[in-house]
């Protein structure tokens, strides 16, 4: 349920991220409504975003992540702070002098949100282009610093996805003549991981292509977010390790606030079995209450023939997918869930890549008939009718902020967009500080907050 709060509200009541925001003005023109969590309530916090209230239910500090940004137009909700991001940095200054954070033109508002939650500013780099379209890049002072770069391989706002990649590329690269100590890339979207596999004679493994590019401009360590497939993180070598995050517990949680009847959470296909089944196990976790789960089997050479494995009837129905390019096949499978008897229908998936024209490829496929063959199966990416005008049968399509919400994505009208910048900030805290990634996502057994050590991951029975 949206908050609603003055624009001359005390700063002091509201988080740390809202009260920077007020310094700036950029929450001063007009109302705003933020979307709480669990709590659904505002606490006041000192100066380093501790709560002062010791009688909270948090009792560990409010441990902000709460923000307000505008996509187009839309409002980004952000989950709440206790359930990932474990608290702002006690000394940004002193973790500054030793770590920057850099971010491309393809989407440094998920930057810039990451830099908030840790309190610290973005690294200036500015990247702009020549007049023959070469990229240009001009850094500042990174000697003996660790470097995080956060920059998906996909388009944005008037980039392609090639241009995305060679500014990534080329970013590394500078950064490591700079003598930077270490550099790691922060990749939301992994683009070209699609193709992660040779299906014939004569296509590339682009996903292998990409990893030994990165590999080559010396990237220290690669974090993505719910990677294609599996073996991309092999094509790496051992000296470059691979962290894959998933965006799973974060669309989990949310759905956990919403009054849901008879929860299932359904694969559209086979391939998405597995993440539809740590979807399962975390809803389980987040909201207490007994969840099913089901899977769409698609009869392959019959088109649009589908059978369900489980049952739906009478239930809120969750499709968990990876991508959204076109919205087609989702609100196939809605409609599909419909006619089995579900109640109500939402769909969530990480990367939303949305875009108002077709993919490139089919047009070169319609120049070249050599090609036709090989890009018959090639996605579609205008966006789907029922979508657009909201005669879907989906009540809601939550996505992350992974890759920009295009001109186009924006006017859908059930399109929510849930933020990564919380679980990005407490990458990076983790990583600087040694921690350990294994246990962002576990649950306290018995409580429904999550742990927080000071060991930054080692909880009390682990330590022996």
């Amino acid at each position: 349920e949206p908050v609603q709060f003055p624009a001359g509200a005390a700063p002091a009541c509201r988080p740390p991220v809202v009260r920077s925001m007020f310094r700036r003005g950029l929450a001063r023109c007009a109302p705003v409504a933020i979307v709480a969590g669990q709590a659904r309530r505002w606490v006041a916090c000192d100066e380093k975003g501790r709560e002062t209230n010791p009688t909270s239910p948090s009792r560990r500090g409010i441990r902000v992540a709460y923000s307000v940004r505008q996509s187009h137009g839309r409002g980004v909700w952000y989950p709440e702070a206790p359930t990932i991001f474990t608290g702002a940095l006690d000394d940004p200054a002193e973790f500054q002098k030793r770590v920057i954070v850099f971010s491309g033109n393809t989407n440094r508002a998920l930057a810039e949100a990451t830099c908030e939650c840790l309190g610290i500013p973005l690294g200036c780099a500015e990247i702009s282009t020549y007049d023959d379209g070469e990229i240009k890049i001009q850094v500042e002072r990174v000697r003996r610093k660790q470097v995080y770069v956060i920059s998906p391989v996909c388009r944005g706002d008037g980039i392609g996805v090639n241009d995305s990649l060679m500014e990534l590329l080329l970013l590394v690269s500078t950064l490591n003549r700079a003598s930077a100590a270490e550099v790691t890339a922060i990749i939301p979207y992994y683009g070209y991981g699609i193709s992660d596999h040779k299906e014939k004679s004569g296509v590339p493994i682009a996903a292998s292509d990409v990893a030994h590019m990165l590999t080559a401009m010396g990237v220290a360590r690669v974090v993505a977010v719910d990677l294609h497939g599996p073996q991309i993180s092999g094509f790496f070598p051992p000296r470059v390790p691979v962290e894959v995050l998933s965006s799973g517990p974060l669309g989990a949680f949310y759905f956990s606030t919403k009054d849901l009847s008879r929860p299932v959470v359904v694969s559209p296909d086979e391939d998405s079995v597995v993440r539809a089944k740590e979807f399962h196990s975390a809803m389980r976790k987040h909201a207490g209450q007994q969840c099913g789960m089901a899977m769409i089997v698609r009869q392959r050479g019959r088109e649009g023939d589908m059978e369900l494995v489980g049952s739906v009837d009478g239930a809120d129905c969750i499709i968990v997918d990876e991508i959204v390019a076109s919205g087609e096949r989702i609100c196939e499978v809605a409609a599909f869930l419909k006619k089995r008897g579900a109640k109500r229908v939402f769909g969530f998936a990480t990367h939303c890549l949305i875009r108002g024209q077709q993919n490139s490829s089919q047009a070169v496929s319609k120049a070249v008939p050599l090609l036709g063959p090989l890009h018959s199966g090639s996605r579609r990416e205008s966006v789907h009718t029922d979508l657009l005008t909201g005669n879907c049968d989906l009540e809601e399509l939550v996505v992350t902020d992974s890759a920009p919400l295009s001109a186009e994505a924006a006017r859908i009208p059930l399109l929510k967009q849930i933020t990564l910048a919380p679980l990005l900030a407490e990458v990076i805290k983790r990583l600087q500080c040694h921690g350990t990634l294994l246990d962002l996502f576990e649950l306290n057994p018995g409580q429904n907050t999550w742990s927080k050590s000071p060991e930054l991951g080692l909880r009390k029975k682990d330590k022996t």
